[in-house]
């Protein structure tokens, strides 16, 4: 069900990374299909692939954490490897994410990582739905100017509808478990980095669920930028202890979705704070 490992690959990228700079994408594969297109298949210039944009991108190229929703766990987590590959790096984490679904994909989220993963784990979110979603986090070793510095990455995939109830206020559920964990994490540390991404299935950009983690943390993309080719904005980036210097939705080969990227320094202490967290009424 799960997948945590160091891939016998060819090695990390070295390119691309710098110390005290960090840049985050994070993108919904549209369940594996255009890894490999499932009509034309070989048959397409790698340039229209997910995989040929992971390789060759130069957007993509430099950078340095990689957050993945439906990826495919199947087949030994041949989905997961291949992106690796593809990224060129060694350190990775993969969880499924709906962990009561059978069938040919079996989805997850993974983190791809230019540096160190140095912990791992995961968290089961409320049900919308009788198959249960699951967030995933890691701890990630980024070198800064003045040492080595860790942030918090969680990647979510949260449920686009309920099967009783209101979906929107029920989503608000679902994060909720998650800001818990990263409010406690920077109680004990308000200077902890931490990046909260993923796609959040929101049809409208301002349902309550994105108020609730903007006011835990600060939104890399505070306007209701489209993030889906019908026009929503399904897919977030929030983050706290960390710059933000540019952040961009790009489009990308072989996925309904469009990849969010988001340039960040790493904050000196107590120089990036989000707002304070209101109780939610």
């Amino acid at each position: 069900m799960w997948l945590a490992c160091a891939l016998a690959l060819t090695g990390c990228a070295d390119t691309g990374g710098k110390q005290g700079a960090l840049r985050v994408m994070s993108w919904n594969l549209a369940r594996g299909h255009g890894l490999e297109p499932p009509v034309v298949g070989n048959g397409l210039p790698a340039r229209w692939t997910a995989l040929g944009a992971l390789r060759d991108d130069p957007r993509v190229q430099v950078t340095d954490v990689l957050a993945l929703q439906e990826v495919c766990g199947d087949q030994g987590a041949r989905d997961v490897g291949r992106v690796a590959a593809a990224f060129d790096t060694p350190h990775v984490f993969f969880h499924r994410a709906d962990v009561d679904r059978e069938g040919a994909c079996r989805e997850g989220q993974a983190v791809v990582s230019r540096w160190p993963i140095v912990a791992a784990g995961t968290l089961v979110l409320p049900a919308l739905k009788p198959m249960r979603k699951t967030a995933v986090w890691v701890e990630i070793a980024v070198p800064g100017v003045t040492g080595e510095r860790r942030v918090r990455l969680w990647n979510v995939h949260l449920d686009h509808a309920a099967d009783s109830g209101d979906a929107p206020a029920r989503r608000r559920d679902q994060l909720a478990p998650v800001l818990a964990e990263i409010q406690a994490l920077r109680a004990l540390d308000p200077d902890r980095a931490v990046v909260l991404t993923g796609d959040f299935n929101t049809l409208e950009g301002d349902e309550p669920v994105v108020a609730d983690a903007s006011h835990t943390l600060a939104p890399a993309f505070p306007t209701a930028e489209a993030t889906h080719v019908l026009g929503w904005k399904l897919d977030h980036l929030f983050f706290a202890g960390l710059l933000r210097r540019h952040a961009q939705v790009v489009t990308l080969p072989g996925s309904d979705h469009f990849a969010l990227l988001a340039d960040f320094d790493l904050a000196p202490a107590s120089a990036a704070h989000p707002p304070a967290s209101p109780p939610r009424p």
